[in-house]
């Protein structure tokens, strides 16, 4: 790559670009409506242009963005920026009379009896209806292109493919280590990952584990706009993170030429055409009003354009010709299909945007129902899964894949999982986002894996749920939250180690502590610290100290000036005993002070009483000061999608901020995603914006994952 472009070589490009293949567009446009494919080419001869253009700083700012600079440029060739356009002429013919409406595409069951089936019918192409087969898909009458019907016949004719790639998959399979499995795990990296996709990683990631099989990892990076690399590595991570192993990891977009190739193909055999359409046209075409009422499909004009046409369309496409949306490639399959995915699909679109690995190579992208199974087919995927939406369009699927010639991977159905008291659209995570609703996509509220992973739920706890959330066929499946918190508390039960804190705190003055130290009953303890266990559950536990001293927190939970009826921790003229400690007793009057906005009780200690309850509690000397995030649910609605205004149903109360203090041991043994149980609190993780110098804590953040019992609703 160059390490500058001069300006006069970009004039030059952009004379070439005007005077060639867009002169004939120009003139009767304008450049305007070029620009977008001009820009395109521009940077396809020079790539990263606006990066290394040499062009003074002063004179860069004047134009902003590369865009402006090819406007002008434009202007000083003399070029008309806009001309009133000509009507086209296109090449269109006749539309038929309607014919009866095709019967639908039969899905073939995906019961556990009968998944061997879809792999059988990769053998041969069956008649509709027959037992055990994919039906073929009857050609509609209604097409009078006589050249395509040509095309087509003589394409769809040739069976000879199938055995044969049946046998190359079969190798594939033998190579990899005679796999019996082969699955792959697909996101978009277009955002971060939920716990919906913890369940999608779960089942594709475990079955093929317990089926002498791998998965692959595979980005479906065919949308420019909304993907990049940040979410790529992001992806990955998290994957890895789960526990997951991934076989290889691929892209979409390293299969673009091989895709290209195949809708060429499709051309010729009078299987697709370029057709002129806006969105909106698409869907009144395909019977749908813009009032959402149904009415006749229609065949578009462009449905009977010669195949010779098609391919010059579709190679201007291509070459950046066109404006987005004003050409897409569209499959020719049938416009009155009971089924509406099978209504002429879209299998190109153009998008003028730099892709985070092609870059401005491609300005055409193919489609979800066309790349999709091409790829898992491929790469000799025997078993597709996807959630249930995606299930009426397996009939595209299968018709792209056996029109292609191609391996046709099994298909299965499952339903998506949902937490209550959260929100799962992408769309709707961004809102929050955007709006500041959360701190971040990582923000321990969220639903996102980075959100979990940093609100301290560990990777066992997700698998643990998605295992118990079971796969059904069923539409929705809505897990309350509570099973999540269940999931958690049962894995850190037992690892995490014991410790304790004090999130509200209220301070303790023992006024006899030199008494209470002289008459311990136990003279092998000194001074009366405590021995506390990190994990009474383990045998081989460690302990660390926590020091008796005359001044204490306590948790303000645990005081009540006014005891209401049934309290039975400390209050005036009542005591308490401490964990690992003595016995505390306020007395009935002028005990409780105020200092410094802190509640300070004045006390004396005494051993060997016997007190109603025991709390816990933290040296004043030696506790250090903690930042506490208390997070609750995000929503007080169980389902806040199903409510109107669902931004407006968020919980005020789902993050509350403390002041706190831990042990020391808390302190000298943090790191960053360490889990611990605080006694009577919950569990609590290490939140990253602790701040370590040479591994020691100088400022320490921590966020509650759970409490010791549900507080979900």
């Amino acid at each position: 790559m160059a390490t500058s472009y001069s300006v006069a070589q970009i004039k030059e490009k952009v004379h070439e670009i005007a005077h060639g293949e867009f002169a004939e567009r120009i003139a009767a446009e304008g450049f305007k409506p070029c620009m977008s494919g001009m820009l395109f080419q521009v940077n396809g001869a020079f790539p990263k242009m606006w990066g290394f253009i040499d062009l003074p700083k002063e004179e860069k700012a004047k134009y902003k963005n590369p865009y402006n600079f090819l406007y002008a440029i434009c202007e000083e060739l003399g070029l008309t920026p806009i001309v009133e356009a000509a009507p086209v002429e296109r090449e269109v013919k006749a539309e038929p009379a309607a014919a009866e409406p095709a019967d639908p595409f039969t899905n073939v069951p995906t019961s556990n009896k009968r998944l061997p089936i879809m792999r059988e019918a990769s053998l041969e192409f069956s008649e509709p209806g027959v037992e055990g087969g994919i039906p073929a898909f009857v050609d509609p009458a209604t097409d009078a292109n006589e050249e395509d019907n040509k095309a087509r016949a003589a394409y769809l004719s040739d069976k000879t493919w199938c055995g044969r790639v049946l046998s190359e998959h079969d190798k594939v399979l033998k190579d990899y280590g005679n796999l019996t499995c082969l699955t792959r795990f697909p996101p978009e990296p277009n955002g971060y990952l939920h716990i919906g996709h913890a369940k999608s990683m779960f089942l594709n990631f475990n079955y093929a584990k317990q089926h002498n099989g791998k998965t692959i990892l595979r980005f479906d990076d065919t949308n420019p706009e909304k993907e990049n690399v940040e979410f790529v590595e992001s992806i990955k991570a998290d994957v890895h993170w789960m526990g997951h192993e991934i076989f290889k990891t691929t892209f979409t977009s390293s299969y673009f030429p091989r895709l290209y190739a195949i809708a060429v193909e499709f051309i010729k055999a009078g299987l697709a055409y370029v057709d002129d359409q806006t969105d909106a046209d698409m869907k009144l075409y395909r019977g749908t009003k813009p009032d959402g009422t149904q009415c006749e499909p229609r065949d578009p004009p462009c449905r009977f354009n010669s195949i010779e046409t098609n391919l010059r369309e579709f190679q201007r496409m291509k070459d950046g010709f066109y404006r987005e949306g004003e050409r897409t490639l569209r499959l020719k399959i049938d416009m009155r299909h009971a089924n509406p995915t099978m209504r002429d699909p879209v299998a190109y679109r153009i998008k003028f945007c730099e892709h985070h690995r092609t870059g401005t190579e491609w300005c055409i992208y193919p489609s979800y129902d066309f790349s999709h199974c091409l790829i898992d087919s491929f790469e000799d995927i025997t078993h597709s899964m996807c959630t249930l939406e995606f299930q009426i369009r397996q009939i595209v699927y299968n018709y792209v894949t056996e029109r292609a010639k191609v391996y046709l991977p099994m298909q299965w159905e499952f339903n998506r999982l949902n937490l209550t008291q959260t929100v799962m659209s992408k769309r709707k995570l961004l809102q929050l986002v955007t709006d500041k609703h959360v701190r971040g996509w990582d923000d321990p509220r969220m639903p996102t894996i980075r959100g979990l992973r940093r609100r301290g739920f560990t990777p066992a706890a997700l698998n643990a749920l998605c295992a118990a959330a079971g796969v059904t066929r069923s539409d929705s499946q809505t897990i309350r939250a509570s099973l999540l918190e269940r999931c958690v508390r049962e894995d850190l039960d037992a690892s995490a180690p014991r410790a304790f804190a004090v999130v509200s705190p209220v301070k303790v003055v023992i006024e006899n502590f030199a008494e209470l130290l002289a008459t311990h009953p136990d003279s092998a303890t000194v001074e009366g610290d405590a021995i506390i266990c990190t994990h009474p559950l383990k045998v081989t536990a460690d302990t660390y100290t926590e020091r008796l001293t005359s001044e204490l927190f306590i948790e303000e939970s645990d005081f009540m000036a006014t005891p209401t009826k049934g309290f039975l921790r400390l209050f005036p003229g009542g005591s308490v005993g401490l964990r690992f400690g003595p016995t505390i007793q306020l007395a009935k009057e002028g005990a409780v002070f105020t200092e410094g906005g802190m509640t300070v009780l004045r006390v004396t200690g005494v051993w060997g009483a016997t007190p109603s309850k025991f709390i816990h509690w933290v040296s004043a000397a030696d506790a250090v000061p903690a930042e506490v995030r208390l997070y609750g649910p995000l929503f007080e609605d169980e389902k806040p999608d199903l409510s109107d205004g669902w931004e407006k149903r968020l919980n005020p109360d789902s993050l509350v901020v403390k002041r706190g203090y831990v042990s020391r041991f808390v302190a000298e043994t943090a790191r960053i995603e360490g889990h611990y149980q605080f006694e009577r609190l919950g569990f609590f993780v290490v939140d990253k914006d602790t701040v370590m110098t040479k591994g020691k804590v100088t400022s320490l953040v921590v966020n509650r994952t759970v409490g010791l019992r549900d507080s979900f609703k």
